[in-house]
């Protein structure tokens, strides 16, 4: 299969070198040193699950290595619009476009650009990193994957479906499923708790466990989500904070959200589409966010006044 991966880097470098070692077709888009390196040097995964190794086609330019049968878009979410409108060239009528970012709005942005009836919904759980440039690394065994159809209505295509198998192949546990708006949300409810305390409090998930009021705080961001969620008419259990909370209370106590590693590394932040996106849809359907709302407004701060270290200092200096 030919697939584009539209923002290779931890997630889209994990998946895209996977899919290269199972036998396919790959094409990395990224950039800076990440890009320069992987071009000089291939692509290394480490991983419990086993390293690898490779030669990876990679450019900054989607549109020059022909059409494609599937592009996969992991991006930031505030890249979105603008990297499928670069993939365009490479697109046939029944090539399939599949969203993988944070947030929930990603599909019905790319869904405008290339159509409903090409794009795919999709989520993934995964922990990976660059920790240098051609470098990724997944940091738990952990690499879960839904996807379906934007139109629910819609029965699988071919090429959605050989996606799927594309992905299974590359060793991914994959869902294809109708009910991937309520999975997309579950994970929305998770990262916007997760990302939010990580964000104020600059701590991993093991600091964050032995602060009961930063775990409680983090379960009010979670809950603050869910709420908006059913009332944006997703079928959200009551139980889906506490399954969170419940992996997290054994999660590895080094765990970090991708938020606080852009933080650390001084990269645009998604306040906009994770915790801002909260607050936005909660007004909408008339459900209040404090929580969120605080968070979001401490990284729209950070976006323009960049802080390094943590949130408060002491008086003393």
């Amino acid at each position: 299969m030919r697939i584009l991966v539209m923002g290779a880097g931890g997630v889209g470098g994990y998946i895209g070198g996977r899919l290269a070692a199972s036998g396919h077709e790959v094409t990395l888009v990224a950039r800076g040193g990440h890009l320069a390196s992987l071009q000089r040097n291939g692509l290394r995964i480490e991983s419990p699950l086993g390293d690898w190794s490779g030669v990876v086609r990679a450019t900054d330019d989607p549109a020059g290595g022909g059409q494609v049968d599937a592009v996969i878009n992991t991006t930031k979410a505030y890249d979105v619009a603008a990297a499928t409108r670069r993939c365009l060239p490479a697109l046939r009528p029944d090539t399939v476009v599949l969203s993988l970012q944070n947030g929930v709005g990603s599909a019905e942005e790319i869904a405008a650009i290339v159509g409903p009836q090409r794009t795919l919904a999709g989520t993934i759980w995964i922990q990976t990193h660059i920790p240098q440039p051609g470098v990724v690394r997944q940091d738990s065994r952990m690499q879960r994957l839904a996807l379906g159809e934007y139109e629910a209505e819609r029965h699988p295509r071919p090429a959605a479906q050989a996606l799927a198998e594309a992905l299974r192949s590359a060793g991914l546990e994959v869902e294809y499923t109708a009910d991937v708006r309520r999975l997309q949300w579950e994970k929305y409810v998770s990262i916007t708790g997760m990302s939010g305390i990580t964000a104020l409090t600059r701590a991993p998930v093991g600091e964050i466990r032995q602060v009961p009021e930063a775990w409680a705080l983090m379960a009010e961001l979670m809950r603050e989500t869910a709420a908006v969620g059913r009332a944006a008419g997703v079928p959200l259990s009551e139980e889906a904070t506490d399954r969170v909370l419940q992996w997290l209370a054994t999660a590895h106590p080094g765990l970090k959200s991708s938020l606080l590693r852009d933080i650390e590394q001084g990269k645009r932040l998604e306040a906009d589409e994770l915790a801002g996106g909260v607050v936005r849809l909660g007004e909408r359907y008339g459900v209040p966010t404090p929580a969120n709302r605080v968070v979001y407004a401490y990284l729209k701060l950070l976006e323009r006044f960049p802080q390094p270290g943590v949130l408060v200092e002491s008086a003393d200096g």
